[in-house]
């Protein structure tokens, strides 16, 4: 070979060189280009899956107990919580001393369920139902169906049927849902009274409704599920397969709503199908890594409100008074929520404000001393009743001397002279005079939580305001 015949040799391996490096190189760029459109779209399902996972595993660890005791109990059975929560108990965060629970998990992929509830006598109590994705369907109570005995048949989305006379149907969207009936209890000596009415809430399979219907006495538990571990722990620690394998079946009972259409398409892109299995081995390389990445950046994501319904601080206290217990296509909002304690009430049957700090943004302490003052015919607008609760800074009750963890306006409060009302918060006792609007606080940071309970328009419209905390100098 001459020395023309070599140069023409090496420039034909030169030029195959280029162009097989120009082709990896292009397919590299293809293949990270096809990964950062999976994550995008993983992220989003993550978000958008987040409260049915959590939702299941909560209905899980709830359920798989033999038979009622606190806030568990088996499928279609009523749990009822008989007392105030005391510092001690520790189980669930930001306790109220407002109301008792009376709480059951529903399965209406047999038949419909129907519900019992009892005369009230005029006494304020609340029973939202919960779809399996967070959403309050239906908000029976006072405000809406009053407080006489009724009953209710939860149907599930396929059902189709005739019902007895007197039994009114509630159409529910999903085949799990979930119960979170409230009463209100006027202290330690009326817990006998709100238990007589628990015990009256009754759920009965349409086939036995009108029968003297008994409950199986002991329901089986399943001992491979963890019962201990907090449910948003628990998804927070599923990997990515786990993860997107329950929700894929889970859309099997539970289907997306009609406006999700085009977002759950999206998802198929990704190997996720409602109904369908997902395989995660049939995924390539750069899709699986996209849906390990999205796992961890949807983790990370749903701990921040929307900016349609980003917490919105009014003289310190954290308020929000849309976007909460149904969230339609919000669903960064509805996954930022469930995180934060499934069981959003409808802002029309409650309000729950929050502050850490004082008016001159300042953290909550019990070396300072306090007042909120509500001036004459300013304080907290409801149809219900309002109360105002001293937590730890893991939102706990604590001890003190009058065993007093919230105040409100069903206590023997003293209004000033002029109609104005000043509520007292401090670790020492404000004097005898003074002692029936005091909250005690601990030595250490607090912070307190306004509970309004079916708020009037000015708190909904954002008219009234809650008070700020004053420092008192």
């Amino acid at each position: 070979m001459n020395s023309r015949q070599l140069r023409q040799s090496w420039a034909v391996i030169v030029s195959v060189a280029c162009l097989l490096a120009a082709t990896g190189r292009a397919r590299a760029a293809d293949e990270k280009a096809r990964e950062e459109a999976a994550f995008k779209i993983a992220v989003d399902a993550y978000v958008y899956a987040y409260p049915l996972v959590l939702m299941d595993v909560t209905r899980r660890r709830l359920t798989n107990v033999s038979v009622p005791a606190g806030m568990s109990a088996p499928v279609n059975r009523f749990a009822n919580v008989i007392s105030i929560p005391r510092p001690e108990d520790r189980l669930a965060i930001s306790p109220n001393a407002d109301t008792l629970y009376s709480v059951a998990w529903l399965d209406l992929s047999q038949e419909p369920i129907v519900l019992h509830l009892p005369d009230m006598a005029g006494r304020y109590y609340l029973v939202p139902i919960l779809d399996a994705w967070t959403n309050v369907f239906v908000s029976l109570g006072k405000r809406t169906t009053g407080t006489k005995e009724g009953d209710f048949a939860v149907v599930g989305p396929n059902w189709k049927g005739k019902l007895p006379a007197g039994v009114k149907e509630i159409k529910a969207p999903t085949n799990n849902a979930w119960i979170l009936g409230r009463i209100q209890v006027g202290g330690k000596s009326d817990t006998y009274r709100v238990n007589a009415l628990q015990r009256q809430f009754k759920l009965t399979p349409l086939s036995a409704f009108g029968t003297s219907y008994t409950p199986p006495q002991k329901a089986p538990v399943d001992p491979k599920v963890d019962v201990k571990t907090p449910s948003a722990k628990q998804v927070e620690n599923m990997d990515m397969v786990t993860f997107f394998e329950m929700f894929a079946k889970l859309m099997t009972d539970s289907p997306p709503a009609p406006a999700d259409k085009k977002t759950v398409a999206a998802f198929e892109t990704i190997g996720i199908v409602p109904g369908q299995p997902f395989d995660a081995s049939k995924l390539d390389a750069a899709t699986k890594k996209a849906l390990e990445r999205g796992v961890k950046a949807g983790v990370k994501k749903i701990r921040t409100p929307s900016a349609k319904i980003a917490r919105k601080y009014e003289n310190g206290w954290i308020v929000r008074r849309t976007g909460i217990g149904t969230y339609g296509t919000d669903y960064q909002n509805r996954a930022f929520a469930a995180q934060l304690g499934i069981g959003d009430n409808l802002p029309e049957d409650a309000i729950h404000t929050l502050t850490r700090i004082d008016g001159k943004g300042k953290q909550l302490t019990g070396a300072r001393r306090y007042t909120i003052h509500f001036a004459k015919g300013q304080t907290p607008p409801v149809n219900a009743f309002w109360s105002l609760t001293m937590y730890d800074m893991d939102q706990f009750f604590i001890k003190n001397s009058l065993k007093r963890y919230t105040i409100g306006d069903r206590d023997k409060l003293a209004f000033n002279e002029d109609g104005s009302l000043d509520l007292t918060i401090q670790r020492e006792s404000p004097g005898p005079e003074k002692e029936s609007n005091w909250l005690p606080a601990p030595m250490r940071d607090f912070n307190l939580m306004l509970r309004l309970y079916w708020p009037k328009k000015e708190m909904l419209d954002g008219t009234w305001k809650v008070p700020p905390v004053q420092q008192v100098e």
